[in-house]
């Protein structure tokens, strides 16, 4: 009987512009799961070192936050600045909850990212 958990938090980019100096400025802070270009739109999907939901929205935030000027310009014209919270379903507990601080909420919303949750199923 497997168990409900977090798994992480990607956050993904889709830009008409290049987004490689966004990633240099973030450096090691991030771990790089996607970044190429496909027709014209440039595409980055990355992860924390940071445990914990708020903690990973934290860490997002100051990685926006703390962009040049240059950059913060590509982030805010990016047409897609998303975070998608991973789960793990299983069959216990009965119920699962998973806090969201209205602090991380807000540091969302500051730095204009939607939410995006994702259910994977139990294979067992």
């Amino acid at each position: 009987m497997s168990e409900i958990e977090f798994l992480n938090i990607d956050l993904d980019i889709e830009s008409h512009h290049n987004i490689d100096s966004i990633v240099a400025e973030w450096g090691s802070r991030v771990s790089v799961q996607r970044l190429d270009e496909a027709d014209g739109v440039f595409h980055g999907s990355f992860e924390t070192g940071c445990i914990g939901i708020n903690e990973i929205i934290q860490e997002y935030h100051t990685l926006v936050m703390s962009l040049s000027t240059a950059s913060k310009r590509l982030w805010d014209e990016a047409k897609k600045k998303q975070i998608d919270v991973g789960f793990q379903c299983g069959s216990s507990p009965n119920s699962f909850h998973e806090f969201i601080s209205t602090d991380s909420v807000a540091k969302l919303a500051e730095i204009g990212v939607c939410m995006t949750l994702t259910l994977y199923p139990d294979m067992e």
